[in-house]
């Protein structure tokens, strides 16, 4: 006996089993070569899609930090603007107070000359020299005061009725 293997025949009908066999497989691999392609393709949409989807959320995503910029900026401005209007606030409310206390200043000057008008009035009433002059005379005046006070007679002349019958009174006229 010879150790080397023989070859036995190949029979007709395990070799056409074969071959079917070979032909079925071949036909399922077809077959799912076929069922792969619209696999492939859908899902090289699906990638188109993610990409697109990407890059549409990276867009908003900056239109969102460019929206959140703006409105970081206007509130800042708009706490710039608060603050300048408080400080105009408080501008107009010490210029309010100077005019309130500067009125109130005036309508105490007011009152006083009121009541040194009266004392004239009543002095020149006892006067005869000093009662020829008219309230017309006191009220029209003659024109602006001059720059030295000490100058009783140029301050009786600028100052009108009121400061003549004063200084009538002063020198005893």
């Amino acid at each position: 006996m010879s150790d080397a293997p023989t070859e036995a025949p190949a029979s007709d009908p395990l070799r056409s089993l074969v071959d079917d066999w070979s032909q079925a497989e071949e036909s399922r691999v077809a077959e799912v070569d076929g069922l792969l392609e619209p696999i492939e393709q859908a899902l090289g949409q699906l990638v188109e899609w993610a990409d697109r989807l990407a890059t549409n959320q990276q867009a908003e995503a900056e239109q969102r930090e460019e929206a959140d910029a703006r409105t970081q900026a206007g509130d800042d401005r708009r706490r710039r603007l608060e603050h300048d209007l408080k400080l105009a606030r408080a501008r107009v409310a010490d210029l309010e107070r100077m005019l309130h206390d500067r009125t109130e200043e005036l309508l105490r000057a007011q009152e006083a000359n009121n009541q040194l008008a009266a004392e004239l009035q009543a002095i020149g009433d006892d006067d005869p020299a000093l009662a020829a002059i008219s309230i017309d005379e006191e009220a029209a005046g003659e024109g602006p005061p001059t720059e030295d006070p000490t100058d009783e007679a140029a301050n009786a002349a600028s100052d009108g009725g009121v400061a003549q019958r004063f200084a009538a009174l002063r020198h005893g006229e």
